[in-house]
């Protein structure tokens, strides 16, 4: 259903889904991605939300109703539904980071510390924006100075290499430190 003249059609037959068993948690998952794909925010939200009402553990769900919430700038509610989505999955390092991203956004750097601290125990793909993102939450709520360490460890990730390096560079420029900067080649 990934195409876009297929997206009218899979709406219909998940709305159809849940006529007849308006329980079925996949239909409504189904039908809040199909309405988050045309760009339907608050029905995609709505749909997710009935998603986890009859599958509360259907971490997906969660992850992509925190993703909708932030979109219709909903921050709180991306956040709650963050946070949802790693209490049932702990270990997923996605989901921790988005959290640590959203926690930051809404000014809490403090438990985004924590977040991406434990999306880079966990590792995965997901640890390098964690690794980079630990910097600047860390930069925001205690400054350079404690910021400076975790740059160094994400600048050993080709994802995320140069911004990790333009960051530690800038932190360095800040505590006057500008030959360390220049060695960094910010």
């Amino acid at each position: 259903y990934g195409r876009a003249g297929q997206a009218a059609k899979a709406e219909a037959e998940f709305a159809e889904a849940i006529r007849i068993l308006p329980t079925y948690a996949a239909a409504w998952y189904n039908l809040g991605n199909a309405r988050a794909r045309r760009g339907a925010l608050d029905p995609a939200a709505e749909a997710y939300r009935a998603a986890v009402e009859h599958a509360p553990r259907l971490t997906q769900a969660w992850y992509n109703l925190a993703l909708v919430e932030q979109m219709r700038g909903r921050l709180d509610a991306a956040v709650e539904a963050f946070a949802e989505t790693t209490r049932i999955s702990p270990r997923d390092p996605q989901a921790l980071t988005a959290l640590g991203d959203a926690l930051l956004t809404v000014g809490r750097a403090a438990e985004a510390i924590e977040s991406y601290t434990r999306a880079i125990e966990v590792g995965g793909e997901a640890a390098a924006g964690a690794r980079l993102n630990r910097g600047v939450a860390l930069e925001r709520s205690r400054g350079c100075e404690a910021a400076l360490p975790a740059y160094p460890a994400a600048s050993e990730l080709p994802a995320v290499r140069t911004v990790a390096r333009s960051n530690a560079a800038a932190c360095l420029r800040a505590l006057g430190r500008e030959e360390d900067a220049q060695h960094l080649g910010g």
